[in-house]
């Protein structure tokens, strides 16, 4: 599980390396391109299908929500306007412009 100083344990910036399937988790997805790719259970994901929607007025580049491990092969990041469906990548996203 990451940590980072001045967060509580529970707060997740980019991964949970030992979620386990059916809980969910409060995260914070990096989303400067849209939501398309994320680091969750020791993994990369990609949005299937990925969203290009831009989020205004979130400078820190995060969108506040929760992740959960629905199966060894899907995962589910839902926020207050809506939920991304994940299946697992091959490789880490390529930069964005």
């Amino acid at each position: 599980m990451q940590e980072i100083p001045g967060q509580p344990p529970d707060v997740h910036y980019g991964t949970v390396d030992d979620a386990q399937i059916g809980v969910t988790y409060e995260y914070h997805l990096y989303v400067h391109c849209g939501l398309r790719y994320a680091r969750f259970a020791n993994r990369w994901w990609a949005a299937n299908p990925p969203v290009d929607e831009t989020f205004s007025g979130n400078s820190m580049n995060y969108l506040d929500g929760a992740m959960t491990l629905v199966s060894a092969d899907a995962a589910r990041f839902e926020w207050t306007d809506g939920r991304v469906d994940f299946v697992p990548s091959s490789r880490p996203p390529a930069p964005c412009a």
